[in-house]
């Protein structure tokens, strides 16, 4: 059964285009800015900021 909130086991945002959620968290490390990464994909702002803050929650809520 195939499942569209996934690419190959990976999560990738609902909306078109079907983006790697890790390829828009793996950007900033390469000195783009939300913006940039934004244009870059196609995507709307609201959903690099979005994961970008969700993940930073995330890894504050695991951290010992």
């Amino acid at each position: 059964m195939l499942d569209p909130r996934y690419l190959h086991g990976a999560p990738v945002f609902k909306e078109e285009p079907r983006i790697l959620v890790q390829a828009v968290l793996d950007n900033p490390d390469d000195g783009m800015s939300p913006g940039d990464v934004a244009r870059a994909y196609r995507i709307e702002l609201r959903l690099v900021t979005a994961v970008r803050h969700f993940a930073k929650s995330q890894r504050l809520a695991h951290s010992f």
